[in-house]
């Protein structure tokens, strides 16, 4: 990833979000409002392998990019 990149807001936001879960020792994430997951990959990369993210979201637009991006989602 370039410089430039890791310095715009998604950057930082990558950067909390993956830091804060590490830093409760975070095993589940519950995600309300996911939109299309890009804070789901930093969550899932906190809570590693045994871990676990829910990510949910009221727009079906949404389900389909996230879908798209990352395969079905479980149910």
């Amino acid at each position: 990833m370039s410089r430039w990149m890791d310095d715009t807001v998604e950057g930082y936001l990558r950067r909390f979000v993956e830091l804060a879960a590490r830093l409760i020792g975070a095993r589940r994430v519950v995600e309300m409002g996911s939109g299309y997951g890009y804070s789901a990959y930093w969550f899932a990369r906190a809570v590693g392998p045994g871990g676990e993210v829910v990510c949910t979201d009221g727009d079906p637009d949404n389900a389909a990019l996230a879908e798209a991006a990352e395969g079905p989602r479980s149910t």
